[in-house]
């Protein structure tokens, strides 16, 4: 569940006088238009500065961009450009580096690629990229509607043109689509429609067909601003506030009374025109709009279908006025649903906020909020950041950026604006969940600037050592003698010598197999018993851990089968686990 499921991604490579560009425009505005509810970020490599050593020239903050995108989280991602079964773009803006760097196995897109030769699956001496997208278990995509061999830009774009028309569109009983009945339609409605029929014969779905992509089931509406039907007479006027009410509908636009959770509410700022860079001489400089700087990002309770919330503009809104646009999600663990609505304006100027001259607080962490500033972490840290102010955080992005710059290098600056949420039922504090670069061994330094809604800012330091990374795993996870009638002893192998490590073992009984119910809650009676060790220093093998049977629980242990679960986190917050059983006789 996330408000990750509302978003589409649309990437463009650059050169051939924009043919590319003027693709992923082509596409994104038939997803808009085939459905609006979903948004749309556009990452074009003009638009972004190369970076050129010994004539290779590549753009790292196009591959920057794809990788917060990941991370992020978005429903379907599509490349328009040059490519091969290694990588995408001449740039190689996305390789088998970039794919090591994502971090979203609960976030996993559609990849479209209109590219040559991305998953020659039939041809066993290549491994390629987008094959490992899809089976890599811990990142990457959900499936690839892609091709194994040359294909043509002008022909790739109207299949996918097709295919996002029948995937994102609902059919005549309100449903949507499965990812293979949005392919057969969209090849054979090309077959009707368009001359090329070789070429779509060269495009493969490489995934379940079965599955549709993760739309959200019911639907969001706004009710009230301030207490009165929203309409087109309201403005968002900078400096002020306003408390927003809705409801989450059914499909008859009934208010579903049992739906209780949290929603997601974001207020875009007006579509901005960004210019590309004519970087390359077969890159034509243009103009292209980008909807993708919010006003408010926040999360309030959801009762009984209803909710409400409460946002401040911040004072720097341009003065120019437009059509507002405000996405919507809730979910409450089970199902979910989302919304739009654009039935405002925003811009002009309203009465300013409560002056005050003081800046938000903020509170930088790595990895997780018991991290200590100077302690180490990962060379793929996640950062993590708490801030407040009574004024509310400043995410517009026209001059007053959250942003974190790392090691002083102030050509690269990360900006975080998109990143924050607030905290539940507030709109005065929130949290910003960003992954950081991938960092060389040794001391680093990152600092977090931030501003409120009347332009005070605050800027904090925080230093950390990155230590190599490797990735933290356990194996051969045994007990010895088993089975056994008194005393076992628990065994492991880990890949961290020398670490301190903290272990949990749980055993369960063997009626304990709804282990998703048991986890969460340790104090369930299938819970038979917990065991906890801290271990300093910790060799290769660790095999100090014993579990006495009889003598535990007072002797209540029976003769049976028994399960148990082992939890290993090192002191850098890694975490292993593993399961096995045992019998006791």
């Amino acid at each position: 569940m996330g408000d990750w499921r509302n978003n589409l991604v649309f990437v463009a490579d650059d050169k051939d006088a924009n043919t590319f560009l003027k693709n992923a425009e082509k596409l994104s505005k038939k997803a808009v238009s085939t459905n609006s509810l979903f948004n749309t970020t556009k990452i074009y490599v003009d638009a972004y500065p190369l970076k050129t050593i010994l004539g290779n020239s590549s753009s790292p903050q196009v591959n920057q961009a794809i990788v917060e995108q990941f991370f992020a989280g978005n429903l379907l991602f599509n490349f328009s450009g040059h490519g091969n079964f290694q990588q995408l773009s001449a740039y190689a803006i996305l390789s088998k580096q970039e794919a090591k760097l994502f971090n979203n196995p609960n976030k996993l897109p559609l990849l479209i690629t209109s590219t040559c030769d991305f998953v020659p699956f039939d041809d066993p001496k290549k491994s390629s990229l987008g094959s490992s997208l899809l089976l890599n278990n811990t990142n990457g995509v959900i499936g690839l509607l892609t091709t194994p061999r040359l294909v043509f830009a002008t022909s790739n774009e109207v299949i996918h043109e097709n295919f996002i028309k029948f995937a994102l569109e609902k059919n005549s009983t309100s449903n949507y689509l499965s990812l293979g009945e949005s392919f057969r339609k969209a090849k054979n409605y090309t077959s009707l429609t368009f001359s090329d029929i070789i070429n779509k014969r060269k495009f493969s779905l490489i995934g379940d067909p079965g599955i549709q992509l993760a739309f959200p089931k019911y639907s969001i509406k706004i009710i009230s601003i301030n207490q009165h039907p929203i309409s087109e007479k309201d403005s968002l006027q900078a400096g002020k506030k306003y408390d927003f009410t809705g409801e989450v509908v059914n499909e008859s636009g009934l208010v579903k009374e049992d739906f209780n959770g949290t929603v997601y509410p974001k207020i875009f700022d007006l579509p901005a025109a960004v210019k590309t860079l004519g970087s390359n001489p077969s890159s034509i400089a243009t103009t292209f709009s980008q909807q993708t700087n919010t006003l408010y990002k926040g999360k309030a309770t959801v009762n009984k279908g209803k909710f409400s919330f409460t946002m401040t503009v911040p004072k720097d809104l341009p003065l120019k006025t437009g059509r507002g646009r405000m996405s919507l999600y809730a979910e409450n663990g089970i199902t979910d649903a989302n919304g739009i609505d654009s039935s405002f304006f925003i811009g002009g100027v309203g009465n300013n906020l409560n002056a005050d001259n003081k800046g938000p607080l903020i509170q930088p962490f790595l990895n997780n909020y018991q991290f200590i500033n100077g302690g180490t972490v990962n060379d793929c840290a996640l950062l993590l950041v708490k801030l407040s102010d009574n004024d509310g955080i400043n995410t517009i992005g026209n001059g007053h950026d959250i942003t974190a710059i790392i090691d002083g290098d102030d050509r690269t600056v990360y900006l975080l604006n998109n990143f924050y949420e607030t905290e539940l039922d507030s709109y005065q504090r929130g949290n910003i969940l960003f992954q950081l670069p991938s960092l060389t061994e040794g001391k680093h330094r990152i600092k977090i600037k931030a501003w409120d809604n009347q332009n005070n800012y605050s800027e904090v330091v925080m230093d950390f050592n990155v230590s190599e990374e490797r990735p933290f795993k356990i194996s051969h996870l045994i007990n010895y003698p088993n089975p056994f009638n008194s005393i076992t002893n628990f065994s492991f192998d880990h890949n961290q010598p020398g670490e301190s490590l903290q272990v949990s073992i749980l055993i369960y009984s063997i009626e304990g197999i709804l282990v998703r119910k048991i986890q969460k809650n340790i104090q369930n009676a299938d819970l038979v018993r917990k065991i906890q060790k801290n271990i300093q220093n910790a060799d290769s093998k660790v095999n100090q851990i014993s579990f006495d049977a009889p003598f535990s629980m007072g002797g209540m242990f029976k003769k049976g089968i028994y399960f148990y679960q082992i939890t290993v986190t090192n002191s850098i917050g890694q975490v292993a686990t593993a399961s096995q059983k045992m019998m006791i006789l």
